[in-house]
């Protein structure tokens, strides 16, 4: 720490060909961090981080947590609602929920025969989604976020990894 609103940092990673790369007298910064203040969060969708074909959902809430954002909620697809209906929060929206980090919806498979349950999974991450627009609550995809926040993620990743990945909560889907 150089003063009180002055930090030395040393980029450790830089391994993007597509942004610039950083150059001296860039600025850098952390988008949850704010003096006083900590980032509060809801995260909806499936969130395979390293392409491995499951949910890091547990990995997500460590790594914000170290960076000291509070995940407000997270969306269970397939938890019953008030009315018995699936898809609720686990934990609650609040007033302090500033933005949703959106993680995977997954695609259903091509030429899948109906019922297929990736559609209706989506469905119901959809009604999450739906639920966040009315609070006019920011939606911003991991894939923009976490690097942001310096958490890594694949950026990568296959329909299929995505699918199986998702399998977990599809399998619930009577």
């Amino acid at each position: 720490m150089l003063g009180p609103a002055q930090s030395e940092a040393k980029i450790t990673w830089e391994n993007d060909a597509i942004r610039d790369r950083v150059l001296p007298g860039d600025l850098l910064y952390n988008p949850g961090w704010q003096k006083g203040q900590a980032e509060h969060v809801a995260l909806i969708g499936v969130f395979d981080v390293n392409a491995t074909g499951r949910d890091d959902l547990a990995t997500v809430l460590q790594d914000l947590a170290k960076q000291g954002v509070v995940v407000d909620a997270v969306w269970d697809p397939n938890k019953l609602d008030e009315n018995g209906k699936p898809g609720a929060w686990k934990g609650t929206v609040t007033d302090r929920t500033r933005r949703a980090i959106r993680g995977y919806f997954p695609n259903p498979m091509p030429g899948a025969a109906a019922p297929d349950p990736m559609l209706e999974l989506n469905a119901r991450f959809e009604k999450g989604r739906g639920e966040l627009r009315g609070r006019n609550i920011e939606i911003v995809s991991m894939r923009e976020f976490f690097p942001l926040m310096g958490i890594r993620i694949r950026q990568e990743i296959s329909d299929d990894t995505i699918r199986r990945a998702s399998q977990r909560y599809a399998d619930q889907i009577k």
